[in-house]
């Protein structure tokens, strides 16, 4: 991931958390969550959370360790991506093309 182009990386992550939050919510593949609902009104509890952020600590290698509000704080899997995308990259520059959510619609 670390090679992607900012955008791809941020694409890159997007999946990942929405693989992540399936396999610790325990949904069927083919019920991927709304990358826009709140963790918490996915049914997310307090050590699915600290599951997730371990996971991610883990997986992408961050210099700064998550803190164990951050899932709180960016409380959806949208959120999440932007803030892992600017912790890995800097901030985002606006976006000109389609969003996220537009250029992952079937």
């Amino acid at each position: 991931m670390d090679e992607a182009e900012p955008a791809q990386r941020e694409a890159l992550l997007h999946s990942y958390l929405v693989k992540e939050v399936t396999r610790i919510l325990r949904l069927e593949p083919t019920h991927a969550p709304d990358p826009r609902q709140g963790f918490i009104d996915m049914g997310m509890d307090s050590l699915m959370a600290v599951e997730l952020r371990d996971r991610l600590q883990s997986d992408l290698g961050l210099e700064r360790p998550l803190t164990p509000a951050a899932l709180f704080n960016y409380p959806t899997i949208e959120g999440l991506t932007r803030h892992l995308a600017e912790s890995l990259t800097g901030p985002r520059a606006p976006c000109t093309g389609p969003s996220m959510a537009a250029a992952h619609q079937p």
